[in-house]
């Protein structure tokens, strides 16, 4: 069976993807924060600050998409009750384990699942649009997660050219963890978040949750 980290260092212009899957509110739609305000001009911040994707709200970017299929999947932006590291809302991806389709392959499979916050606005427009980070000068992207995870399943985070952290045992308690980054020019995604099971093909598992805060990319 293929595993999540495999398939995402494959680039990504190979997937056939659906229209975007998910858009947020008209007050919280990602469209009108193409620029991260911790770059603003017109707010005097003339050098490159910490790059905020998440920060109680999506920052910085232009859609999110399900680089799989979206079965069993569910992304929320504003989920309260959790006690952030930082400010009062978390982002919550989860997994029921159930088969996903894959645009890659084409097939139904329970192997892993992935989402993505990208540059575009759109699934039909992803790959178009580049970032540039070298003016930032940022090695690495920090951010907290917490969570659940059922038996032979990891959860992966992942860079804009496949660095990533793979967890395999999450905690009800806030844990801060880096992705050190190997390149900061042709990004198309930010952030990158999936599950990858290795229970075998013929027995799906029951996938998880995770909780995230506070993702931003930092010198």
């Amino acid at each position: 069976m293929k595993v999540y980290s495999k398939i995402v260092q494959r680039s990504f212009k190979y997937i056939i993807f659906l229209p975007l899957i998910f858009i947020v509110g008209c007050e919280l739609n990602p469209l009108n924060k193409l620029t991260n305000p911790t770059l603003d001009e017109s707010l005097g911040n003339t050098s490159w600050n910490d790059w905020v994707v998440y920060d109680d709200d999506l920052k910085g970017v232009g859609g999110t998409i399900y680089m799989t299929g979206p079965q069993g999947q569910n992304m929320d932006f504003r989920v309260t009750g959790q006690s952030p590291p930082q400010g009062d809302m978390c982002m919550k991806y989860s997994w029921t384990g159930e088969d996903v389709y894959d645009y890659e392959w084409n097939i139904m499979h329970h192997g892993y699942c992935y989402l993505s916050l990208i540059v575009d606005e759109d699934s039909q427009s992803f790959g178009s649009t580049y970032r540039d980070f070298t003016p930032g000068g940022y090695t690495k992207i920090t951010f907290w997660a917490k969570g659940a995870l059922s038996a032979d399943t990891t959860v992966v985070f992942t860079g804009p050219h496949g660095e990533e952290v793979v967890v395999n045992n999450l905690t009800n308690t806030w844990k801060q963890h880096e992705i050190t980054l190997t390149q900061l020019t042709s990004i198309t995604a930010y952030f990158t978040i999936g599950f990858n099971y290795s229970g075998g093909d013929d027995i799906p598992g029951v996938g998880g949750f995770v909780y995230v805060d506070d993702i931003r990319y930092v010198k």
